[in-house]
């Protein structure tokens, strides 16, 4: 279904896998537009996570003739702290814990839209959770009136208010902190692959994911003992993101608000969509209206019976959210109730 073809850029000492897809045999014909979307995942996942929703997406594209709007290649790229890069990059995250790979991300994101591979053509950068920050971030250095990219697209994103910012810092106890707690303590050691899929399988959020999406995470988010973290566990498996890494992360609730303030700049000179779930396991259906008063004109979309990890739960739905999407005229406003 898919050509992919992988490349490797380093930023600051880290080094990030990059993977573009390209369809095998359905590039859209007669097609008035045609864009590049580059996806960027969310927290504690890895770049393959987007897979299923980019074939579905062009398989939704091949079934098309004629069509006005096609999409010629999607890119992926990964986090430095998580996935392949995590292991790559084991030695300088251990030497470097407070590293912000977050921020060194998006700036190799912005390397990449300037590269001779991207450079000229309609990019969209398409944003899950903690992703959505770092695609937004890498616009940053860029005025607004010479953006890199054609658009916008979050999913989900991990964006807050400075208002309600206010307010979290004011708490002793928040969603945040509790998340952060979560991922210091998380299970994250399994005797094999299979006894890992098996736990997951069964608790929540993995258990409403798509197979398909959990057969990835099971492959590329995780990685074979011995590690630095673990030097004297011979056998078995762990996480390639480590709790550490994945703690730090969920700390970082300023960027959230940074992220939005951006998103909020973007949305005056560029198409900013934001696709949601209709389920609020993770955020509020107040908090998703926030983001979206946020930007100017932004579009909303609802995938119906998701929640938060939406390219986990529903890729084949997700990927008729981008069409539609994609097909959409600039300030039109999708009516929906959040």
């Amino acid at each position: 279904m898919l050509d992919t073809t992988d490349f490797l850029f380093s930023q600051e000492g880290l080094v990030f896998p990059v993977k573009r897809c390209r369809p095998k045999n359905n590039l859209p014909r007669s097609s008035e537009a045609e864009f590049v979307l580059l996806f960027v995942h969310g927290i504690g996942t890895h770049k393959e996570t987007w897979l299923p929703t980019i074939e579905h997406l062009f398989e939704l594209q091949s079934r098309r003739d004629g069509v006005r709007t096609g999409v010629i290649e999607a890119w992926i790229v990964e986090v430095g702290n998580h996935g392949e890069a995590a292991v790559v990059n084991e030695a300088i995250l251990l030497e470097r814990p407070g590293s912000l790979a977050d921020h060194q991300t998006s700036r190799m994101i912005l390397r990449l839209l300037r590269s001779d591979l991207l450079n000229g053509k309609k990019t969209i950068i398409v944003g899950h959770s903690g992703g959505a920050c770092v695609g937004t971030f890498a616009t940053l250095g860029c005025s607004l009136q010479d953006l890199p990219i054609h658009a916008m697209i979050v999913v989900e994103p991990a964006m807050i208010t400075r208002e309600f910012y206010t307010v979290l810092q004011s708490q002793e106890t928040s969603l945040v902190k509790t998340l952060v707690e979560m991922a210091k303590t998380r299970k994250d050691v399994w005797p094999s692959r299979a006894a890992a899929r098996k736990w997951l399988s069964k608790r929540p959020p993995w258990q409403r994911w798509d197979p398909r999406v959990l057969d990835r995470f099971v492959s590329h988010g995780f990685r074979d003992l011995p590690t630095a973290t673990y030097p004297d566990l011979k056998e078995g498996v762990t996480l390639c993101c480590t709790r550490a890494q994945e703690a730090l992360w969920y700390s970082l609730q300023e960027d959230g608000v940074n992220a939005l303030e951006r998103l909020s700049e973007l949305s005056t000179v560029i198409p900013v969509h934001c696709v949601f779930g209709s389920i609020p396991d993770v955020t509020s259906k107040w908090m998703k209206q926030d983001i979206v008063d946020s930007c100017k004109g932004a579009s909303v979309t609802v995938v119906k019976g998701a929640g938060h990890f939406v390219p986990q739960e529903d890729p084949e739905n997700l990927a008729s959210a981008l069409w539609t999407v994609l097909h959409s005229q600039r300030g039109h406003v999708t009516k929906v109730k959040l």
